[in-house]
């Protein structure tokens, strides 16, 4: 990677303080033909396999339902900055840590990808789902496997029905 031209990059700073801990968060990651390029959480899920994983078959694929790339890549910064933070304090030695936005939903859809693999299938598509239920107006997950009668539902039973819905 090149050294940062205003003088802030990992190189430059480590210098003046060892113990540094410096967090680099990009789209596609420090290598590679993309490197150079900006990213967007939209443009990580839809490499990443988000878009894909929760669209429904016979529609098209959405993005930005939820920022899933930003949170994930930030919340897999603070825990390296944690770590480093800790090493730092341990040994007087500071870190540098990469991110990117396309990487952290790779790992996010690890098992997905795995299984996808093992089966040699299309990932299975369109289970997760957000809905608002019409009596009690609460948001649950939900996911069920079409034509079977296997459902599940993360919801507590309805106030007014003392029904799972």
């Amino acid at each position: 990677m090149l050294p940062r031209r205003d003088g802030f990059g990992w190189e430059e700073l480590r210098r003046i303080n060892p113990r540094l801990v410096y967090v680099s968060i990009s789209g596609y990651g420090i290598k590679g033909p993309h490197a150079h390029l900006p990213g967007t959480d939209s443009m990580a899920q839809a490499l990443g396999g988000i878009a894909e994983a929760y669209a429904t078959p016979g529609e098209r694929m959405k993005t930005g339902i939820a920022s899933v790339a930003d949170e994930s890549t930030a919340m897999l910064a603070f825990g390296g900055a944690l770590a480093a933070l800790t090493h730092a304090r341990t040994t007087g030695v500071g870190q540098k840590i990469d991110l990117s936005l396309l990487g952290s939903l790779v790992r996010l859809m690890g098992w997905t990808l795995t299984t996808t693999m093992w089966r040699d299938q299309n990932p299975v598509t369109g289970q997760a789902r957000v809905t608002r239920h019409r009596a009690s107006g609460r948001a649950s997950a939900r996911r069920s496997t079409t034509g079977t009668a296997n459902r599940w539902s993360s919801s507590s039973p309805d106030r007014t029905t003392g029904r799972t819905p």
